[in-house]
């Protein structure tokens, strides 16, 4: 079980540590937290990060986001969604080169709107989406809603970060403990 919060909501620290205690994995998502509410974050037991670079913070000189802490903590599992459209091939290759090679967990943001030719509508989350011709989902005002590749089809920015199929879907597989599931 795994839930992602964001740890600078008032409460956080209270519903985290109640999480932890039932064996439930937390991670930090979607959010606005600094590199020092992270920090703190994680002394409470969060152990991760979901979908690193979307809908939080963004790389700051002079205020440090969650993705800065990320990008440089040893210990937390990172997501990171490879499929060309909510991170950059570039940004992607950098994690890499930052990150432990067992703390990147390579995730698609397909949804079940997800697969459709360019140009079909369908209800997601409370609203309208539209399939644009990279796959993605868009809001009516383009804003990216989710992603439209399942993890499978998603090798090829993968490659063009220098990494083999087999390396990247090692990764892909990876399982939430740090272990291959193909072992």
């Amino acid at each position: 079980k795994i839930v992602t919060l964001a740890p600078e909501l008032p409460g956080a620290e209270r519903v985290v540590r109640f999480l932890v205690s039932k064996g439930v994995r937390v991670q930090m998502g979607h959010t606005c937290a600094t590199a020092a509410q992270a920090k703190k974050a994680k002394g409470w037991g969060v152990t991760g990060v979901t979908h690193l670079f979307n809908a939080m913070g963004p790389l700051d000189r002079r205020v440090p986001s969650l993705a800065d802490f990320a990008l440089d903590d040893p210990d937390l599992l990172t997501e990171l969604i490879v499929d060309g459209v909510h991170v950059s091939r570039e940004l992607v290759g950098h994690t890499l080169r930052r990150r432990p090679r067992n703390k990147v967990v390579f995730v698609s943001d397909c949804c079940a709107a997800s697969g459709f030719r360019p140009g079909h509508r369908a209800r997601f989350a409370g609203g309208w989406v539209t399939t644009a011709k990279d796959g993605s989902l868009r809001r009516g005002d383009g804003t990216l809603a989710a992603g439209g590749q399942l993890i499978s089809q998603i090798h090829h920015p993968l490659g063009r970060n220098h990494l083999s199929t087999g390396t990247a879907f090692n990764r892909i597989f990876r399982d939430y403990r740090g272990t291959d599931r193909q072992k």
